[in-house]
């Protein structure tokens, strides 16, 4: 049995399966589908309904993003943007300890 090594593609800002994002997708698993087992994370809000997926694709809806629209809601938006920087703060400082609890810190980086 060959273990393949992971190739993790992000997509934060798709919620309807269209344009580059979709083609970013769908391109880079078609040409990387024999070298790498992939994985797509994607926005939490993304609806994949009656769309083209390739096979063998593990797809993982964890990516939460800006839920208000900067034109709309300018100072609702301006308020989560402020969240999500504390906490991608957070997140890095947390993986951070983590990496070097486990003593894998390179990895991390």
């Amino acid at each position: 049995m060959i273990i393949k090594k992971k190739l993790v593609l992000l997509e934060s800002e798709m919620r309807v399966p269209n344009g580059h994002f979709l083609d970013y997708l769908i391109e880079s698993t078609i040409y990387f589908q024999d070298k790498f087992k992939i994985i797509w994370f994607l926005n939490k809000n993304c609806d994949l309904k009656k769309t083209y997926i390739p096979q063998n694709v593990e797809i993982n809806k964890i990516i939460i993003s800006n839920y208000y629209r900067r034109n709309n809601n300018k100072l609702l938006y301006f308020f989560e943007e402020i969240f999500f920087f504390f906490k991608n703060f957070y997140d890095i400082f947390y993986f951070a300890l983590l990496f070097i609890k486990k003593k894998k810190i390179y990895k991390f980086f």
